[in-house]
């Protein structure tokens, strides 16, 4: 189904073309809801875990209801109709409608990361020429017509750079889809093809798109990220022995980094004002509950939302309602919309996840933890829940566990596979 391929490999152009409402992802996805509605067999069947199923209609239930409390309260209200019936638009077409167009077309795994790579890749190279043409040519380079509204500066030195955001509207945004995807980017290209000399390219690129959005959520996720990834390794290393090469070469170049490191800070003056803004927003450096848009007043305000009706909450959008901005906390925003009810659903279907990610066999484990825990970091700080990209985290689990050691490489599933596995039933579409 070639629509899927289309739709992974666009998965980050969520503002192009300047498309608030229908980015590209949600007009594929659209096409593809209409797809599996025409095209397929309705007598075929599709296996679904019990638990997911009874996860999300309690979820759905919860927004109706918190809805129906925000009518009774406060009166019929655009901005909490939108916010409901779009929160729950986004879970039928990015998360409902890919996990069963992926699984009725059998559409294989490798292909899932196949094409993500490429698309985190080209988006990786818009980034990077997009930061070199606007802070070092002087040009204007938005081929794709992004909106100029969040176009936001990082300064460094006294001289001021252009955040680079790629096909996002914001840099902190392109920050977060990077990192979710980069580690498929690596298990394709390295574990799949076999080739370190394209992960190696593959990876620069995405981490320089990183570097270049300024993204402090971006930098603590890629530290924690690459403290993981150490960690994993020096574990391997201990299992399987130390090799003399091993000794000889990256030792002394760990323990040297290291040394300058502490020569730097001791007797150098340990300047690290490039990195003043990424720390100062870490640390909530001169941010108070009373800076009016800052994101400390935004969860305060959103934790007084939360406390007026604690267990349904006041509806979706609750806080721009009141206050004309969202909570910049997908967390405490559900908790201030949807009360502890919703939460907890909500909790527990990421831990559902989390939970499979575990039993899954070899070290694609670790590849989907770094991603989820990228992508659970990084919703402390934003609350845009329309992105696709959680949501298309959560498709990829259920298939990579359902899936795995099941097929071949670039075969299709059998649906009888899928309908087989443990804690699965048969449901008609």
């Amino acid at each position: 189904m070639k629509i899927i391929s289309i739709y992974l490999f666009f998965l980050g152009w969520t503002a192009a073309f300047a498309l608030p409402y229908f980015p590209i992802t949600r007009i594929i996805g659209i096409i593809m809801l209409f797809s599996i509605l025409f095209t397929f067999n309705y007598k075929k069947k599709l296996g679904l875990d019990k638990r997911l199923i009874t996860l999300m209609y309690l979820l759905f239930l919860s927004f109706i209801v918190s809805y129906i409390f925000q009518i009774i309260h406060i009166g019929p209200s655009f901005t909490g109709f939108g916010h409901t019936l779009l929160f729950l638009g986004v879970i039928i077409l990015h998360f409902v409608v890919v996990l069963v167009a992926i699984s009725l077309t059998g559409y294989p795994t490798n292909k899932i990361y196949k094409f993500i790579s490429w698309g985190v890749i080209f988006v990786s190279l818009i980034t990077i020429i997009e930061f070199i043409s606007r802070n070092f040519l002087n040009m204007e380079f938005n081929l794709l017509r992004i909106s100029t509204d969040y176009i936001a500066t990082y300064s460094i030195s006294g001289e001021r750079f252009i955040r680079a955001r790629g096909t996002v509207i914001e840099s902190g945004h392109l920050a977060l889809y990077l990192l979710m995807f980069a580690p498929f980017v690596y298990h394709y290209h390295m574990n799949i093809n076999g080739s370190k000399m394209k992960t190696i390219i593959s990876l620069v690129s995405v981490v320089l798109a990183v570097l270049f959005t300024f993204s402090a959520a971006g930098f603590a996720e890629l530290s924690v990220v690459i403290l993981i990834i150490l960690g994993v390794y020096i574990i391997k290393l201990l299992r399987q022995g130390f090799k003399l090469s091993k000794v000889i070469v990256i030792y002394p170049l760990f323990f040297s980094i290291i040394s300058f490191g502490i020569y730097y800070f001791v007797y150098g003056n340990g300047n690290l004002s490039f990195l003043s803004g990424i720390f100062g927003k870490l640390t909530f450096e001169n941010s108070t509950i009373y800076d009016g848009n800052s994101r400390l007043s935004r969860w305060y305000r959103a934790w007084e939302l939360f406390k007026e009706s604690p267990v349904v909450g006041q509806g979706s959008g609750i806080a721009s309602i009141t206050h004309g901005t969202g909570s910049t906390n997908l967390y405490l925003d559900i908790l201030a919309g949807n009360g502890l009810i919703g939460l907890l659903i909500f909790l527990f279907i990421l831990v559902y996840h989390l939970n499979l990610i575990f039993k899954m066999e070899g070290h694609v484990k670790y590849i989907y933890l770094v991603s989820f825990s990228t992508m659970a970091i990084h919703y402390a700080i934003i609350s845009d829940y329309w992105y696709p990209w959680m949501w298309m985290l959560l498709v990829m689990i259920n298939v990579q566990y359902y899936r795995q050691e099941k097929l071949e490489p670039d075969k299709p599933i059998k649906q009888e596979t899928l309908a087989s596995e443990k804690h699965f039933y048969n449901v008609k579409i």
